[in-house]
């Protein structure tokens, strides 16, 4: 399977292939060293679809079966760009530390959420 999961249509040509997985892997990220004046608004928002709404998107698919079946694991594969930003990377360290925060909210996830 050949998917942009940075992309919705990606996330969408691969949950209608694969429907349920017991561990979801959220690793996709893009980075590029550029100064902050000159990150734009386009650089912004493609980092946020593909670092943050590719775990987003993915996550909320496969989370109900996982809490259904009572089992499942999601991991987000970060950075310590996350936590110490790096001056010429602002954009990717607050996408970074978007994933943490996701993670940090999947996790305390009480099953209580059902889809």
């Amino acid at each position: 399977m050949a998917a942009d999961l940075g992309t919705k249509q990606g996330v969408d040509l691969l949950t209608k292939d694969i429907s349920a997985v017991d561990i979801l892997v959220n690793n996709l990220g893009i980075f590029e060293a550029k100064p902050f004046s000159e990150i734009t608004d386009e650089d912004w928002l493609r980092f946020v679809e593909v670092n943050v709404l590719s775990g987003v998107r993915l996550s909320r698919f496969y989370l109900p079966k996982m809490l259904k079946d009572n089992w499942g694991r999601i991991v987000f594969i970060s950075s310590e760009s996350g936590i110490n930003i790096p001056v010429e990377m602002i954009h990717y360290g607050v996408t970074k530390t978007a994933q943490i925060a996701l993670a940090r909210g999947l996790a305390e996830n009480d099953g209580g959420e059902r889809a």
